[in-house]
């Protein structure tokens, strides 16, 4: 397991809190981070990332845009990643900047192709979902409207 995990062992599956293995042994959050640095349970964890918040930001908007791209990161977004570290400093660490600022960033925005993308795949003046939608459906049950002989049961 990685060192992170073993930090966050107290937690089960569920996410609850747990002192002891299903056998009774008491759990071993113990840990050691890449540089070294030896944490005991998800409280000393926090305080080791927290030391180390621009690492942690760098590292995280790094995976957070790989997912979003859905390809490894290239050479190229570095610099993407360190706008979106500044981004994200700048607005107190808040997980929602670094949400807008990865779908705002080029290389999200940038199709296979490399050509930005100017308008969406499916313009909303072609698609009309409330007159398909409308087509589907009776026009009693469109407008939730429900006939009382339909509310009691038939015998």
């Amino acid at each position: 397991m990685d060192p992170i995990g073993l930090g966050l062992e107290n937690f089960d599956w569920m996410g609850r809190w747990r002192d002891k293995e299903a056998d009774g042994r008491p759990i071993e959050a113990l840990g050691t981070l890449p540089s070294g640095e030896k944490f005991s349970g998800p409280v000393e964890l926090r305080q080791a990332l927290l030391a180390r918040k621009d690492d942690f930001t760098r590292n995280l908007a790094a995976k957070v845009l790989g997912y979003a791209l859905g390809r490894s990161l290239q050479d190229g977004d570095s610099c993407t990643v360190q706008r979106l570290v500044e981004a994200v400093a700048k607005d107190n660490y808040r997980a929602r900047t670094m949400i807008r600022e990865i779908v705002l960033s080029v290389p999200f925005r940038n199709t296979q192709g490399g050509i930005l993308a100017s308008e969406p795949v499916i313009s909303q003046k072609s698609l009309n979902i409330s007159g398909l939608n409308a087509l589907k459906q009776d026009a009693a049950s469109h407008l939730n409207q429900v006939k009382p002989e339909h509310l009691t049961p038939k015998r």
